[in-house]
């Protein structure tokens, strides 16, 4: 269950990418080919086919999961990530166990909130980008509660949880680092 068994790509390793397999839909898209309209569209088609070749009836509810994957370059070997992260993301963290001056190799944070939508998750680690450059991924997730497969329930769950998800990433970013993403 929830494990690929079938991948569909318009090119080979291109994106969007549409994996299927039991108990599993995902659709997903990168960087410069992610734009909110498109891929909501995409989400809402990829559904829909998806009910044409395995009905689902009115008894059977799904959970959606609205996720975002970001990273954030940043040289752990030299630099302080809990300071970065207070100037950076809005997260304020201190420690006094362990020589307060020294540099931390490593970082996860965990962080889940309920919200109407469903449980909001924020996970903050270290992370490498395409390039292979480290850094400080930060996944946003809202994952539903479950709700009925119908077009309208999907599309204002997916238009909400992309407003929220937006949200708090401009929240957390919010000052020099928000500046400069423009």
């Amino acid at each position: 269950m929830h494990v690929p068994t079938h991948r569909f790509r318009t090119a080979v390793n291109d994106y969007p990418l549409i994996q299927v397999g039991p108990g599993l839909v995902t659709v997903n898209t990168v960087d410069s080919k992610y734009f909110w309209d498109e891929y909501e569209t995409r989400v809402l088609e990829v559904i829909e086919k998806l009910q044409r070749v395995y009905p689902l009836q009115n008894q059977h509810n799904v959970h959606l999961v609205l996720q975002y994957i970001d990273l954030i370059r940043f040289d752990f070997q030299h630099g302080d990530v809990l300071n970065f992260l207070e100037e950076n993301l809005n997260i304020s963290i201190k420690q006094g166990f362990y020589r307060p001056k020294a540099v931390a190799g490593n970082l996860l944070l965990v962080l889940n909130f309920p919200t109407e939508l469903g449980a909001l998750n924020v996970n903050i680690g270290r992370g490498k980008d395409n390039q292979g450059f480290d850094g400080i991924a930060i996944n946003t997730s809202i994952v539903s509660d479950t709700i009925k497969p119908e077009r309208v329930i999907l599309k204002d769950w997916l238009t909400k949880s992309h407003e929220c998800c937006s949200t708090i990433f401009k929240d957390m970013t919010r000052g020099k680092l928000y500046d400069s993403f423009k």
